[in-house]
């Protein structure tokens, strides 16, 4: 029923109704050169005084204009310094009409004061990126970050999953600066940020050398508004499980100084969710076979987000800007769960209830200094960026085992106290050269100074053991790179860049246990493109990327999960060198607006997950020896075919080759995507959008599978400065089910989880403001994210 509704749900953008496309560009008149950014409006041939559809040409002359209905018109184009041209286009039954090239002719008159007010298209197409401008999107004034992210082309938003980019997680910067915090839960940032903030997202699905070396899955850069009028906007949202989140966010001008600050809380409400387990393991003589099911209730959530930014003009071509942000996560959970262990033949070995509390405490902030130079004549920028970020994590496990036949009573009490304290530096420099080719230079260094402390306590009726385990990380990180893109004949463009960075870790476990590494790595990045003269942009490029394991992943003290489960990290663990081969094909000009890429990519020395089972007891850490392989097709396609309907449908057919030393594994995975954005009178939208997205391989079988569906209903009032919104998530089930396979040589285990389906919510924004205020951001700032492995501090 599902994928059904899937299939249906895009139906209107293969149907073509009533709609007729219109494209083709504008020229000088003596040398074909082409002309941007020229105005045009389109007439009724009979009412000429009022335009019933306006927009302006591209960076090249490129234009598209959807009309809805059949007829005769006038097309008017006008620009400074031309003369003013009309033509007449009388629209039949062809639902796509190619006007050629739409030549003009200077203009001899004097030209005055003239006041130019223009809009830019709602998606701009770059070889190197896709950029949606939020601040055009009509919606934008009234709405949240979240509901106006729902509609850039090529992401995906979902609630549970968080922000995916081909199927992938991206990279999340904030005017070009990472936050933890963000990327961490980048759904709260979304929902507790008013849209009418930013300016624009820009997408981009290869990351080039001049961003940090981890960007694999691509970059999504959010760039907050430059503007100077005081602003105040407030919002809240209610669900009717999860609980509710408030939202405020203000601003101001005072001479050359512009602050902003913003403030989210969340408090979650009770989240239940069921497990079921079975583990067989083949490496016994009677194949023991557990069986593990328990109830998992959520006591509350609380999430805190502040954050203040100011900026300073030292005059018009030098700024300073500051930033700082906190997060705090707190949660409690309260798990029972029943263990049973039997034998080939259902003998009971032995069985026990398990309870469980656990409480968890996340902090982060982080304080941004930035300084930004342009020189007299434009052509050379210089950014200095100084970042502190501090992450802090408390984790309280206390499990008893009861009630156990053949098993005695334990009680295990685990305190984890984990900080990360990182300090970053970075200098960048912009030389734009001539014909707009560009060099990029720049340097970053950066030390981590990582820490876990533990203190455990096991006891039963006999006996009891305490013990207290230190884990000390800490890397040097020193980063150069250069980049460097060209214009080349024919519409061809050329970009190159390469990334050196070397890595030095330092490591002590307990004190006594030392552990140290150094490598080095280059990362090229090499890009050529071609925009053909109908506007479709293909290009094709190599990338190579790397991540680094997390502390989690190599700090090697026991993490117990429950009485059959332990993790532990690897300290050996290096980083993981990926690299990728893609083509792109991308048509923006067409009724059917599409984006397909194929991509291959590859690593030697894959981070993965490896289990194994030993005495009954199912461990778990990371290995480095692994090889992967990927496939991968992503296509992407959206059409408005009436002003009150807009699809888009998107997908990744994935093929997928994982082998360590130990296990192998291959096969297809993806993900399917779809919308429909519905605009009707009286100020009334309608937004429904489903996803499912097929397990993922592993190394040793396959991830959970998920799927979800909303449906959003919006009414906005007094001039678009109230937004109300009725959402309505997962209506047809009441639970949904999510499975998990492991297999091996040594056992096998399927896992099932069952979570919450049918919620409503209820969410109001209300802005004060028509204009709000963005500090002016010093260019390039700090991004820090290159972090693999570990378990979650949820």
């Amino acid at each position: 029923m599902f994928l059904v509704y899937l299939s249906v749900l895009f139906i209107p953008v293969y149907a073509r109704i009533s709609s007729f496309e219109l494209v083709g560009s504008v020229k000088e008149a003596n040398n074909e050169k082409p002309i941007p950014f020229v105005t045009i409006q389109v007439f009724k041939d009979s009412l000429t005084t009022i335009p019933i559809y306006s927009c302006i040409s591209d960076s090249v002359g490129m234009f598209q204009i959807n009309l809805e209905h059949s007829g005769k018109y006038q097309l008017s184009f006008s620009c400074v310094g031309k003369q003013s041209k009309i033509i007449r286009a009388d629209i039949t039954t062809d639902n796509f009409t190619d006007l050629g090239d739409i030549k003009m002719e200077d203009s001899n008159a004097e030209i005055g004061v003239v006041n130019v007010i223009g809009s830019k298209p709602l998606v701009e197409v770059h070889p190197d990126m896709m950029v949606y401008n939020v601040s055009d999107d009509v919606m934008s004034l009234s709405s949240d970050l979240l509901s106006i992210t729902e509609k850039v082309p090529l992401i995906n938003v979902d609630p549970e999953v968080g922000v995916l980019l081909n199927n992938c997680t991206p990279l999340i910067l904030i005017n070009g600066r990472e936050s933890k915090a963000v990327n961490k839960n980048p759904i709260f940032y979304l929902s507790s940020m008013p849209a009418s903030r930013v300016s624009k997202v820009e997408v981009i699905t290869l990351a080039g050398s001049k961003f940090n070396s981890d960007a694999n899955c691509g970059v999504i850069n959010i760039v907050y508004k430059k503007q100077d009028n005081k602003s105040l906007s407030v919002g809240s949202q209610l669900n009717s499980i999860t609980g509710y989140v408030s939202s405020l966010d203000f601003g101001f001008k005072h001479k050359k100084i512009i602050l902003n600050a913003s403030v989210g809380y969340g408090n979650g409400k009770n989240f239940n969710s069921n497990e079921f387990l079975e583990r067989l393991n083949k490496q016994d003589a009677e194949f023991h076979n557990l069986v593990q099911s328990g109830e998992t209730k959520q006591d509350f959530e609380i999430v805190n987000r502040y954050s203040l930014e100011t900026s300073y003009d030292l005059d018009s071509l030098n700024l300073l800007s500051f930033t700082t942000s906190y997060y705090h996560n707190r949660m409690n959970n309260n798990t029972a769960q029943f263990n049973e262990m039997s034998n080939i033949n259902d003998d009971l070995i032995y069985s026990y209830n398990l309870d469980e509390k656990h409480k968890s405490i996340w902090r982060n902030y982080d304080l941004s200094f930035n300084y930004k130079s342009i020189s007299r004549n434009k052509k050379n920028v210089f950014n200095l960026s100084l970042l502190k970020d501090n992450e802090y994590i408390n984790r309280i496990q206390d499990q008893v085992v009861l009630e156990g036949e053949n098993y005695q009573n334990i009680h295990y009490l685990t305190i984890l106290d984990e900080e990360s304290d990182e300090n970053s530096l970075q200098i960048d420099f912009v030389r734009n050269l001539y014909n707009s080719n560009k060099l990029n230079l720049g340097s970053k260094f950066v030390f981590r100074d990582n820490n876990s402390n533990s203190s455990r306590v096991w006891e039963n009726d006999a006996d009891a053991v305490e013990e207290d385990i230190t884990f000390d990380n800490s890397q040097r990180i020193l980063s150069l790179y250069s980049e460097y893109s060209f214009n080349l004949p024919k519409k061809y463009k050329w970009h190159t860049g390469l990334r050196f960075e070397t890595t030095n870790i330092d490591a002590n476990f307990n004190s006594s246990e030392e552990f140290s590494s150094s490598y080095t790595n280059l990362l090229p990045h090499i890009l050529i493109s071609k925009k053909t003269s109908s506007g479709i942009i293909i290009s094709s490029a190599y990338n190579s990327k790397i991540n680094r394991p997390s502390i989690q992943a190599l700090n090697p003290s026991l993490y117990v999960i429950d009485a059959n489960s332990i993790y532990f990290g690897n300290p050996k663990l290096t980083s993981e060198y990926l690299s990728t081969i893609s083509v792109d094909y991308n048509n923006n000009l067409h009724l059917i607006k599409h984006f397909i890429q194929f991509s291959y990519s590859l690593s030697n020395n894959t981070i993965q997950n490896y289990s194994y089972i030993e005495d009954d007891t199912y461990y778990t850490t990371y290995t480095n020896d692994g090889k992967f392989k990927e496939f991968s097709l992503f296509i992407n396609l959206s059409a408005r075919f009436t002003s009150w309907l807009n699809s888009r449908l998107n997908g990744s057919l994935d093929y997928v080759n994982i082998s360590t030393q130990n296990e192998s594994n291959s096969g297809f995975t993806g993900m399917v995507y779809a919308s429909a954005y519905f605009k009707l009178p009286r100020a009334y939208n309608i937004n429904l959008n489903g996803m499912y997205r097929f397990p993922r391989i592993l190394a040793q079988g396959i991830s959970y599978n998920y799927y979800s569906f909303r449906a959003k209903a919006t009414k906005v009032f007094f001039d678009d400065r109230l937004n109300v919104s009725f959402t309505m998530e997962h209506p047809f089930w009441e639970n949904r089910k999510y499975s998990k396979t492991i297999d091996s040589d040594f056992f096998h285990m399927q896992t099932d989880k069952y979570i919450l389906g049918r919620t409503f919510s209820i969410s109001v924004m209300y802005s004060f403001n028509d204009n709000k205020i963005k500090s002016r951001k010093s260019g390039k700032k700090i991004v820090n994210k290159d972090i693999k492995g570990g378990i979650s501090a949820q």
